[in-house]
């Protein structure tokens, strides 16, 4: 009698692992994860949501779409619940990670690419370049930056920052971070070029002491 209701004990909390551990079950924490990447940068992108935050809600959703319908004793799929929660959550934060690493950290020093060279003009008939257009073309901000350390937030304060500054202030504090200024007229949106492009809090720190600096913040 005993051997059989542990038996039945034991089968109650085995009886879902098989299934969970076939190969088809592992790719939903993967597509889950991947999902969860892109919605949370993409709102960090958009409305500067915090993305460790974000992240883990969306992976809280995303979990409890997978056992909602499971039939089983709610504390059971509660703990499932959790389980599939952290596993998305670190199947998306490894990714983004990934993508940080893969994308490259953007170097104060450097010039986004896509303010390299202006648009436009022909110095044979004396037109001038497309400045205005090539600074438009900038992206709003890094696709891929760190979770974990408040970039987000520290970057949108900020650009918040630099857009209070006038041309002749932004083209010091791209001189002092190294960045070769494309065009003086536009220094200003240059450096919001730089600071939104900014995928981890060094970087953003590295930015902002150059702007209090010269500020006298």
């Amino acid at each position: 009698m005993s051997d059989s209701n542990d038996k039945g004990k034991t089968d109650g909390l085995t009886d879902d692992l098989p299934g969970f551990l076939t190969k088809e079950s592992t790719l939903t924490p993967g597509l889950a994860g991947g999902l969860t990447l892109t919605i949370t940068n993409v709102l960090a992108v958009q409305f500067d949501a915090p993305p460790n935050y974000t992240g883990i809600a969306l992976s809280g959703l995303m979990a409890l779409v997978v056992v909602g319908w499971l039939q089983m004793p709610l504390l059971k799929r509660g703990i499932w619940w959790v389980l599939n929660t952290l596993v998305i959550f670190t199947v998306a934060l490894g990714g983004n990670q990934l993508g940080v690493n893969t994308t490259g950290t953007v170097d104060p020093s450097g010039t986004p690419a896509y303010l390299g060279r202006p648009t436009g003009g022909d110095p044979a008939t004396g037109t001038a370049p497309n400045q205005f257009m090539t600074v438009l073309s900038q992206p709003k901000g890094a696709f891929f930056a760190n979770w974990l350390d408040g970039t987000v937030g520290k970057r949108a304060d900020l650009l918040a920052e630099i857009k209070t500054l006038d041309q002749d202030t932004a083209k010091s504090v791209l001189k002092a971070s190294g960045t070769t200024i494309t065009n003086s007229n536009f220094a200003k949106e240059q450096l919001q070029a730089v600071a939104a492009q900014a995928q981890n809090a060094e970087t953003v720190k590295l930015l902002k002491g150059n702007v209090d600096r010269l500020t006298k913040r």
